[in-house]
């Protein structure tokens, strides 16, 4: 007895040195940028939900943040936690009754799944999805104890990254609702039960976790779960359980008002995504999901057949977020599909018990875990194997006994990394401590030079593409104190720039000046400095509504010689039914424009539908470098004669278009 304890707790020891991740370095680059961001955002105590509108939360740092002295150690910590998590579970369910071979196939795909270079939010899915399919877990008397550290790790999750938080709480109220279903009419209380107590605790979690004093609020939402968990274990009664989960939701609304902003930002971030974010990629890896989404649904329905209906629709869910994951924007993202299939069929195959259903899902489950190996090779250009490495996991149990020690070096080993991105002397000099907005994307610039970074919400100008998002963006720079905005035309996935954030863009022509400087980077980078904000130097003359279609040009009127022009476009589209349904789906298709210019030539730009109803600026139209400081200096022609809207799926929009064109003047 004593051997098999030493054993369990060696081998989770095992898996959760395999498991534990070691947090990236800063570096130049889109997705280093809000890495950053996200751990200086915590840093500087922003608020999310009033000072950031993103969708990665107050504890996003701990998933997604780069190392800084002043959050290695917490990196460090949290790694270990979740490591330690995932081990457990993961031996929880290999320890549920199974055969031999599902245990050995079980066993390979979670602790290659420990291995593979995914996050400590994918961890945590997993590692849910495990707690979820172990039967040991799942007897009478463990369900509403199993529930009540579910909730909690989902709340905690929650507040690291809100799409967390729809794929563990999704996937456990499918659970508890298919299991309810499903049971026997003497069982069905537990089950109510095991969900109230889930509710409760996933709510104070995060009322918790979002809270200015995360210890404090978490101490007492934690007895807070105990005592209704307490309740509904010793009476039986669901009044307990319904009166508990309802103080929950009303304690978000009396501790945290901005939780409820954070969610609201979030849930538009993510019912948008579908259009705002995707690129398509390879035909042949989409179908090679889509043939293994058919088996592992195959395996799915017999799961469901055999009356475990709860976990086949929590598996079904998270698969289905898996792919949106990773299809909607098809490039490295591919990964997380790769993955999250792995960890479906594993858990499934380990869950039937008739012999034909085992043999369905012991294809499953092996076509699962060889694209595993295969698909982290293609799509990230790593091999899973070298998670497993002893030199690999020396340097986890490296990283995590020394991370303290790392603190005080590794502001300065940042510095040497971020380098290329830091600014002149002088420049830095020149914007001194007044706050600082980088625009579109590098907010690297910022905390490299050491300046006094004031981000605008959306952190970068792409995401935000929800009239809320963009709208706080407009307030943040105009209600802050005199300061700069550092602007180059950029913009991701061949995009329209003034299409990104498009009225924040309007307030930085019409409230800020371009000061004369140049702020260029080592690596040949160059910011126009923009000051501000001042009185509004925009009117607005004409307004004017038009119909159109796609592929139909619509003429822009304009005035070469007046200087002065600034003209407004709002482009509204409205999906179709088969747009709809894609949007949910998968990915919606992409709107392009195609601008004419005096000078003969044009450009093409994609635009996202959402921003581009927001109204854009679309004369003048800088194309250039020198043709964007003119545009600030307010010296650039007005120069667009034409635009035209196209789609690459004509299927997912109505034909009619609606075109608005606001007219207006800038004073110089």
């Amino acid at each position: 007895m004593i051997a098999r304890r030493i054993l369990l707790a060696l081998t989770v020891l095992f898996i959760a040195l395999v498991a534990i991740r070691i947090p990236q370095h800063a570096r130049p680059g889109l997705d280093a940028a809000w890495s950053l961001a996200l751990s200086v955002a915590h840093t500087n105590h922003l608020v999310f939900g009033r000072d950031i509108a993103f969708t990665f939360g107050p504890l996003g740092y701990l998933i997604n943040g780069v190392s800084t002295a002043d959050v290695i150690v917490d990196l460090a910590r949290f790694s270990v936690v979740v490591a330690l998590i995932y081990a457990i579970t993961s031996i929880a369910t290999i320890l549920s009754p199974m055969s031999l071979t599902q245990r050995v196939v079980l066993s390979i795909a979670l602790l290659c799944l420990a291995a593979s270079p995914s996050g400590d939010d994918y961890l945590l899915l997993f590692a849910f999805l495990a707690a979820l399919g172990a039967r040991s877990l799942r007897t009478p008397r463990r369900t509403v104890a199993v529930a009540f550290v579910l909730g909690t790790i989902a709340g905690v999750a929650a507040m690291t990254k809100f799409t967390l938080a729809i794929d563990c709480g999704g996937a456990a109220i499918l659970f508890y609702v298919g299991s309810f279903v499903a049971a026997p009419r003497t069982q069905k209380s537990r089950w109510i039960a095991a969900a109230l107590v889930f509710v409760a605790t996933f709510l104070a979690a995060t009322i918790a976790s979002f809270g200015p004093t995360p210890v404090t609020l978490l101490a007492a939402s934690l007895a807070f779960g105990c005592g209704i968990a307490a309740c509904i274990w010793t009476s039986r009664r669901m009044v307990f359980g319904a009166i508990g989960a309802s103080i929950a939701i009303a304690s978000i609304f009396l501790i945290s008002p901005t939780l409820i902003d954070f969610a609201r930002i979030s849930l538009a971030l993510a019912a948008d995504y579908s259009s705002a974010m995707s690129i398509p990629g390879v035909p042949g890896q989409l179908r090679l999901a889509i043939a293994e989404i058919a088996v592992l649904t195959a395996a799915l329905i017999a799961l469901a057949f055999e009356g475990n209906l709860g976990l086949s629709a929590a598996l079904a869910f998270a698969l289905f977020g898996g792919f949106k994951h990773g299809f909607v924007r098809q490039d490295g993202h591919v990964f997380y599909f790769v993955i999250t299939a792995a960890a479906v069929g594993a858990i499934a195959y380990a869950a039937l018990r008739r012999p034909g259903a085992r043999r369905l899902g012991f294809v499953a489950a092996v076509i699962s875990t060889i694209v595993l190996f295969a698909g982290t090779q293609a799509t990230i250009g790593t091999s899973v194997l070298a998670g497993i490495a002893p030199t690999q996991i020396a340097a986890n149990v490296v990283f995590v006994l020394g991370a303290s020690g790392q603190a005080a070096t590794l502001n300065d080993e940042n510095a040497k990394l971020l380098a290329g991105e830091r600014l002149p002397e002088e420049t830095i000099a020149h914007l001194g401590r007044a706050p600082v907005d980088i625009e579109p994307t590098n907010a690297t610039v910022a905390i490299a030079s050491g300046l006094n970074w004031k981000p605008t919400p959306s952190l970068q100008a792409y995401l935000a593409y929800d009239r809320q998002i963009d709208a706080m963006n407009v307030a943040s720079l105009r209600d802050r104190a005199q300061g700069f905005v550092l602007y180059t035309l950029d913009a991701i996935d061949g995009r329209y720039p003034f299409g990104d954030s498009p009225q924040m863009i309007v307030t930085l022509a019409c409230r800020f000046r371009a000061d004369g400087t140049l702020a260029q980077t080592r690596d040949g980078g160059t910011e126009i400095v923009l000051v501000g904000p001042g009185p509004d130097r925009c009117s607005q003359t004409g307004r004017a509504n038009a119909v159109t279609a796609f592929g139909r040009p619509f003429s822009i009127p304009h005035d070469p010689r007046d200087f002065t022009a600034f003209t407004q476009i709002a482009i509204r589209t409205q999906y179709s039914v088969t747009g709809r349904i894609r949007k949910s789906l998968f990915r919606v298709g992409d709107l392009f424009i195609t601008l004419a210019y005096d000078d003969g030539t044009s450009k093409k730009y994609r635009v996202v539908p959402e921003a581009a109803a927001l109204g854009m600026i679309i004369e003048p139209s800088p194309r250039t470098f020198p043709e964007t400081r003119a545009f600030f200096d307010g010296t650039l022609a007005p120069n667009v004669r034409s635009i035209i809207v196209t789609t690459d799926v004509p299927a997912s929009f109505s034909p009619q278009i609606t075109i608005e064109l606001r007219a207006g003047h800038r004073r110089p």
